[in-house]
Formats: C-alpha cells, sequence, structure tokens
C-alpha cells in the first residue's frame, strides 16, 4: 500500500472507496442465481459444441471450459463476499 504522504495515495483511496459495494440479501441472491445460470448455459454450451450444433462451431473446448470456470469462480465469490460482509453462511 502506498503511504499517506505519497503521490497517488489519494487517488487510491478515492479507487477502494469507489469500489465498496453493499447489497441486500435480495441483491446477492440475484447475483448468485445469475453466475450460477451463465454457467449452466456455457455447459450446455460445451455440450452442443461437442455434438457438433452450427451456432457452436465458432467456440474452441479452451474457451468454453474457461468460461464456465470463471462463474464457477464468480458464484463462489459473492458467496464468501457474503459470508465476510454478513457473518452468515449463504443459504442457497
Amino acid at each position: 500500500m502506498i503511504k499517506p504522504h505519497a503521490p497517488g495515495f489519494k487517488h487510491q483511496v478515492e479507487q477502494q472507496q469507489q469500489m465498496k459495494f453493499e447489497f441486500t440479501k435480495k441483491e446477492f441472491g440475484e447475483l448468485i442465481a445469475a453466475a450460477k445460470e451463465a454457467g449452466i448455459r456455457w455447459k450446455k454450451a460445451r455440450t452442443l459444441w461437442k455434438v457438433g450444433h452450427h451456432a457452436y462451431t465458432r467456440h474452441n473446448e479452451q474457451e468454453l471450459r474457461e468460461n464456465i470456470e470463471r462463474f464457477k469462480q464468480t458464484e463462489k465469490m459473492l458467496i464468501d463476499r457474503y459470508k465476510t460482509v454478513t457473518g452468515d453462511e449463504w443459504p442457497g
């Protein structure tokens, strides 16, 4: 971290303050559900790609795997964030 008297400190603090998000339990639920749904859609896309469905030929297996993993990590990050903010386990 930059020392309080160093150049750029004020900018870094402003950035950190802008990144604070406060969500309600309902909003956390919507975000977690959206991440889960996106992961499921990418898994379906991978299945359709494997069987050669014409709409998915522009994708490749690595891209599909990366997207599945990205949304899995996003879901986990949101659940972890919920626990950090509230101190409670995510009920879903």
